[in-house]
């Protein structure tokens, strides 16, 4: 599917590569990891001999090797991750471009097709809301940078490298009065700044929310007299909110994602489940 047409229907242009590009790429990473667990065990074996007359030696090797194991499982978990969620993905835009063929598949006309186009895209707009409303939420109690370009992200991000900077040099400095009340100024101003953003935003998602409303109702309120095309009427509405509800689904996995990995909550990680 073409970027404009993409964009037209508020999907994901792309959804993967092709199988051979997969597989090679699997074949690869197969041979770097034998590749460093042999250059490992070569590196294992050098030092234990090394160290086999020397207790303290021995003693220190096997912490730093308990160190090293329990660092590579943490990165172990989160390329696992990061694994499901672009498996998932896959599988949600899969899903999505095949709901947006059964709907083309119905043979909507061109009424149909611009009420489908302004609903998805209003979903699509008011997730997108939705997302930063989270993001935003937890800011309100974390001093964790995101990746960001989106300026509001980027003024927090400042302010929160404004507070640690100060929390840092606050016990050494002559004027802990002063940088006290200063962080305090800032936390006030980052708490204020967030506020206001979510409260646009939540006004804005209830700007989306009627005109999604408008057009559900619009269509209904044409298409209920035409009895002799009752049904189709009702599989073509059928398909629209299907994808809708879909596209729902899709974000709100990614939503969370991003929550559990900007902010390190183990707990609130995506369902794998592919039902």
């Amino acid at each position: 599917m073409s970027k404009t047409s993409a964009e037209k229907y508020s999907i994901c242009h792309t959804y993967g590569r092709s199988k051979s590009v997969i597989e090679e790429r699997i074949r690869v990473i197969e041979k770097h990891l034998k590749q460093a667990q042999d250059a490992i065990t070569q590196f294992e074996q050098k030092i234990l001999s090394e160290c086999e007359q020397n207790r303290d030696c021995l003693s220190v090797l096997k912490e730093l090797n308990a160190l090293i194991y329990e660092l590579v499982q943490e990165k172990q978990q989160v390329v696992k991750d990061k694994f499901e969620y672009q498996r998932k993905m896959l599988l949600l835009n899969a899903t999505d471009h095949q709901l947006l063929q059964n709907f083309f598949d119905i043979e909507p006309n061109s009424r149909h097709i611009t009420w489908a186009r302004h609903i998805w895209k209003a979903t699509k707009d008011q997730l997108i809301i939705e997302e930063d409303i989270a993001l935003l939420q937890h800011r309100l109690i974390s001093t964790t940078l995101i990746p960001t370009s989106d300026l509001l992200h980027k003024i927090i991000n400042n302010i929160n490298t404004n507070i640690q900077k100060l929390n840092d040099s606050l016990m050494e400095s002559t004027t802990a009065y002063t940088s006290s009340n200063t962080i305090e100024t800032l936390v006030t101003s980052k708490k204020d700044i967030i506020q206001e953003a979510i409260f646009i935003h939540q006004k804005e998602h209830e700007q989306i929310q009627t005109i999604i409303h408008t057009e559900q109702n619009k269509f209904l309120h044409q298409n209920r007299y035409m009895a002799s095309t009752s049904e189709y009427q009702k599989r073509v509405h059928e398909a629209i909110e299907q994808r809708r509800q879909h596209m729902i689904e899709h974000a709100n996995y990614a939503k969370y994602y991003r929550l559990s990995t900007s902010f390190n909550l183990s707990d609130r990680r995506p369902s794998t489940n592919d039902s």
